[in-house]
């Protein structure tokens, strides 16, 4: 694959007012000597843990084709480009902030208490298939990761696609001012980092934060079935922002949510994107997928692209690990469906998981089975909040119910005792008791907050087990 010429000596010179002893064209920017690759600028950065400046004669033997450091580097070649500068963070927030002013993509930003990073990803997605596309990787979401993406994006791209994550009030104003998206996107506002926040309205407000770094003359994406849409729209008047899209299944959302039909293969969605009725079908299940396909079409709209493209890309997206990816296995003779979930969990999304698991069954007619790490961030109310989903477990009729965690214990003790399968303090310990009670045609769901490791558990379970055809 062709690389980008994304930066030369002379633009990174003036922008950092730093000099550079050479010449030179640089198609990355990395902040990692671990994965360092040639032709990339090294920015090394303090952290509380490492000094970058230590990295830069590792970074520059490995290809860099120049540094940006807080200190004079001894010890390499005469013709070496380190530039440096008082802040190795800040020189970074500056290339940011050079590259987003110079760009002619459409900017979309995505947060939410849940489904951000699917939603992005829809997105990206969506867009790659009507022009050339860039969107921030992984959890380069933060103060950090952030302006290193922006620092990536090619010149050449079409549109720009941003997770912005946070867990405390300020840091959304901080990514927004840096970014300045044309169109912004909250999912939805939920109980989670309830530990750095004292209420929910606290967590909506902090939320809101992605709309001020958004034009006038921009765009803003809501959810309009969620409590809180109306502490995010009154921060949108307040900024003057009028283009408010709001989508859901309410009556008053323009881009709305009309109906789903569950199939083996997907989901089959109707839905009025701005007045317009349409059709068209996921390949994941669960209506929290359709709802979040109503907010990408909202946004790309937004943002220009064609609708009835997008619909088409839609239905060809698959979930991403850990993101509820389906994994059809045999293991001891017995076929069963493996639904990892494991990257990240709240009350909310475990909800929506035992909703999926709940629809499955219908269609399958197999047994099942829950398999929860703690949820963490919650503070004050975490015994609370998981012991609040026992209702969820027994109206969505869950078979069978794994736990693990000290948090979990309190879902795990307040359930019937037909569903309590085994708890454990950790999610591995589970391995062994799950694989020898797996039943033919069950379906699994593993859910739980990364922390917790519950994606080791998918690991280990798929790595014991063969792919199996799907009936």
């Amino acid at each position: 694959m062709t690389k980008h010429i994304l930066w030369t000596s002379e633009e990174v010179s003036q922008i950092l007012n730093a000099k550079s002893k050479t010449a030179w064209k640089a198609t990355g920017v990395s902040i990692d000597t671990r994965t360092i690759e040639k032709g990339d600028i090294f920015v090394a950065i303090k952290g509380d843990r490492f000094d970058g400046s230590e990295f830069v004669k590792e970074a520059l033997l490995k290809g860099a084709v120049a540094a940006i450091s807080e200190k004079k580097i001894d010890g390499v070649k005469k013709d070496a480009s380190v530039l440096v500068v008082d802040d190795a963070l800040e020189a970074l927030v500056k290339l940011a902030k050079a590259r987003r002013e110079n760009t002619k993509a459409k900017l979309i930003a995505v947060t939410g208490s849940v489904g951000k990073t699917s939603v992005k990803e829809a997105i990206r997605a969506v867009l790659e298939d009507q022009g050339e596309t860039y969107a921030n990787k992984g959890n380069l979401n933060n103060h950090i990761g952030l302006p290193l993406s922006i620092c990536r994006m090619p010149k050449e791209a079409k549109y720009g696609v941003f997770e912005l994550g946070m867990n405390h009030a300020g840091e959304l104003s901080h990514l927004t001012a840096i970014l300045r998206p044309h169109v912004a996107v909250v999912t939805t506002v939920e109980a989670v980092h309830l530990e750095f926040f004292d209420s929910v309205e606290g967590i909506a407000e902090a939320k809101a934060e992605i709309m001020e770094g958004v034009d006038k003359k921009g765009s803003v994406v809501l959810n309009r079935d969620n409590a809180y849409f109306p502490i995010l729209k009154k921060k949108a008047a307040s900024l003057g922002i009028k283009d408010v899209r709001a989508f859901g299944r309410h009556k008053d959302a323009k881009y709305r949510l009309i109906d789903t039909t569950i199939t083996p293969q997907g989901i089959k969605v109707e839905a009025d994107i701005g007045g317009e009725k349409l059709k068209y079908q996921l390949k994941t299940f669960g209506t929290h997928h359709a709802q979040n396909s109503v907010a990408v079409l909202a946004a790309i709209s937004a943002a220009g692209a064609n609708i009835e493209k997008a619909t088409k890309t839609l239905g060809k997206i698959t979930a991403e690990k850990g993101r509820g990816r389906l994994h059809h296995l045999k293991l001891g003779g017995k076929v069963f469906t493996l639904i990892d979930d494991s990257y990240n969990a709240s009350p909310a999304s475990i909800r929506a998981g035992l909703e999926v698991l709940s629809t499955l069954k219908k269609i399958s007619g197999g047994r099942t089975v829950a398999v929860l790490g703690d949820m963490r961030e919650l503070g004050d109310e975490s015994e609370k909040l998981h012991k609040s989903l026992i209702g969820d477990v027994v109206d969505n009729k869950i078979d069978r119910v794994y736990c693990a965690g000290n948090f979990m214990k309190y879902l795990f003790d307040g359930l019937p005792k037909g569903k309590q399968a085994r708890h454990a303090t950790e999610p591995l310990a589970l391995l062994g008791i799950l694989e020898r009670q797996i039943e033919n045609n069950d379906i699994v769901m593993i859910k739980g907050s990364n922390g917790t490791g519950t994606w080791k558990l998918v690991d280990a379970l798929i790595a014991d087990a063969d792919e199996a055809k799907m009936k």
